[in-house]
């Protein structure tokens, strides 16, 4: 198991765990298929290889937007959203693994304050 932040559509941001080689533990912190998104603006926050892990099939299913994950894709700009939970990874040889301790750390402090997010 490694850990890894979740951001949840009711502002909530907290470290699970994820064990990234296998597909199960991925969908059930996201609820569904995954899917994932990586933008300039999670590289400019977060530095290069991060991304998003989504809920593939969340529009379909109706679930509620998520602001910080929609900030992240640009949604002010071309107006499709982020819905559903999301968890952060990173790609390292091919792979998805959870981000290092420092990135969850500090990249959990920072979005605490840049969006208000409460655990």
């Amino acid at each position: 198991m490694s850990k890894t932040l979740k951001v949840t559509t009711d502002s909530q941001i907290k470290v699970v765990d994820v064990d990234f080689n296998r597909i199960e533990d991925i969908q059930r912190e996201i609820g569904g298929f995954c899917e994932r998104v990586c933008t300039g603006k999670l590289q400019d926050y977060f530095g290069a290889g991060v991304m998003m892990i989504v809920d593939e099939e969340g529009l379909l299913k109706g679930l509620p937007m998520n602001p910080v994950g929609s900030f992240f894709y640009g949604t002010a700009k071309h107006g499709h959203p982020i819905v559903g939970d999301f968890i952060f990874a990173v790609l390292e040889e091919g792979y998805w693994k959870a981000p290092g301790e420092k990135q969850i750390k500090e990249g959990s402090a920072r979005m605490k304050k840049d969006f208000w997010l409460k655990e």
